[in-house]
């Protein structure tokens, strides 16, 4: 278990889905949900600044060994941002909010089982 590796993923899905309003690998059937997490299909919506795309997609890299460091993260251009570089982030919180499910069904809102090792 490579834990600061899983870690920066796990970083990289929130991330996401604070930027995006959704989860990344979002959908109803979870079988479908594991195969997205495996292959690493995701797709980044549009009004994500490539900054902050970037840093995403380099925090879920499918291969642990290529994804970014805590200290790279740290130092990545979209969080090491100040003053006039806040142009980085989303000036309107509703074009990113209004992406954002409304509602969710009691499936999508359950605590998800732990994955098998096969």
């Amino acid at each position: 278990y490579p834990g600061k590796k899983a870690d920066m993923w796990g970083l990289g899905v929130i991330l996401y889905t604070l930027l995006a309003g959704r989860y990344p690998f979002h959908d109803k059937n979870t079988k479908v949900v594991i195969a997205r997490i495996r292959s690493g299909r995701y797709v980044v919506p549009d009004w994500v600044h490539p900054a902050a795309m970037d840093l995403i997609e380099s925090l879920l890299r499918h291969d642990p060994d290529q994804r970014l460091t805590p200290d790279e993260v740290l130092a990545h251009p979209w969080l090491a941002a100040t003053g006039s570089d806040l142009d980085l982030l989303p000036s309107d919180w509703w074009t990113v909010n209004r992406h954002a499910p409304q509602n969710q069904s009691a499936s999508d809102q359950a605590v998800p089982e732990p994955m098998s090792q096969d």
